[in-house]
């Protein structure tokens, strides 16, 4: 993630698949407290222990598992999420809650809580290592898990907006993800979308210019980099709330296109894509081998905006390959993210 809506966050609870969000967390008490910006926590790592500092103004994950855990404790990097709370098939139903300057996630749902699905991969990295994970050093095992928000933002004209992460970033470089990053101490979640959505593209956005007054959760997703063992060792581990936001009539893509103006240093080119793009998106699932047939009508390629060789920001026409590509275990290419695919999947879904 950058640096990789809520406002108010309280709980967030996952639904199931084709049930419509009615609500969102403005309807949620605010549990969210001041903290110092640095603090110092106890990891309780499977076999391992350590001290960690949580510095930098990163909120780090805490878990809380029904009959196990009295309170919430601060999560180990190495642990896997999704398998701490009983998943199946790579997925398993959690509630959040940002209190204290932590993001906690538990399966003990209240009558207040919003249910939302928290997914990964098959080969997730974290839960494919090793029992003892010796080949991960101190410094790695001491971080944590950090949370991030991205944000599935719809124009008017049923758009979303995708933007391809700078190829000088540490973490997933050249892949398509929706805006988002890391949620700093004091922030709501979703003051935290909006404010990434801004330093990213240049878009400034309000909850107002939303057609539900607030940007709504989709799901959460467990992501790690390198995204495959065959890929080298885990460095960052994140657990990512996926939000999203309908603009109002007005905020058609072809207006927002005018208006992006993103950040060179974490975005190299951003584009709109509409139903039937996302639906090839989604097609390409990581899971499988087998080739993909696509409607022989759909465009091969896609308006957007990128950077010359002068660094100037120019309109132009990209191919669609790199969004109809699969993760490697080979090595990595420009593509969508996986959790980026589920996220989108989770939108299709909603909107059905």
């Amino acid at each position: 993630m950058r640096s990789s809506a809520l406002s108010g966050a309280g709980y967030l609870h996952a639904i199931p698949t084709k049930r419509r969000f009615s609500r969102s967390l403005n309807e949620y008490p605010q549990q969210h407290n001041l903290q110092e910006r640095s603090s110092t926590s106890r990891i309780k790592d499977k076999n391992h222990v350590t001290m960690a500092t949580v510095t930098g103004g990163r909120i780090l994950i805490h878990l809380q598992k029904k009959g196990k855990d009295q309170v919430p404790r601060l999560a180990g990097f190495a642990e896997c999420v999704v398998d701490y709370f009983d998943g199946r098939n790579g997925q398993a139903d959690v509630c959040v809650r940002l209190e204290n300057n932590r993001l906690i996630i538990s399966n003990d749902f209240l009558d207040s809580s919003l249910k939302l699905h928290i997914k990964h991969p098959s080969f997730c990295p974290i839960k494919n290592l090793s029992p003892d994970h010796g080949e991960l050093p101190e410094a790695v095992l001491s971080r944590g898990i950090c949370s991030g928000v991205a944000i599935i933002l719809e124009s008017a004209d049923n758009k979303v907006l995708l933007t391809k992460r700078a190829p000088h970033l540490r973490a997933f470089p050249n892949i398509w993800v929706p805006p988002g990053g890391h949620v700093d101490p004091d922030e709501t979640l979703t003051q935290a979308g909006l404010r990434e959505l801004r330093e990213e593209t240049g878009l400034v956005i309000k909850e107002s210019d939303c057609l539900e007054g607030s940007l709504v959760p989709l799901a959460l997703w467990e992501s790690v980099y390198p995204p495959r063992l065959s890929l080298g060792a885990p460095l960052r581990h994140h657990i990512v709330l996926y939000l999203h936001a309908v603009l109002t009539p007005q905020l058609t893509s072809d207006v927002l296109f005018k208006q992006l103006k993103f950040d060179p240093n974490e975005v190299s080119a951003c584009t709109w894509v509409d139903k039937k793009t996302i639906e090839a998106i989604v097609k390409v699932n990581e899971e499988m081998t087998d080739s993909v047939q696509h409607d022989p009508a759909l465009p091969q390629t896609l308006r957007a905006l990128l950077l010359d060789d002068q660094k100037n920001q120019v309109e132009a026409d990209i191919p669609l390959d790199p969004f109809i590509e699969r993760s490697r275990s080979d090595g990595d290419c420009e593509r969508v993210s996986t959790g980026t695919k589920y996220a989108l999947e989770q939108f299709l879904l909603k909107k059905e």
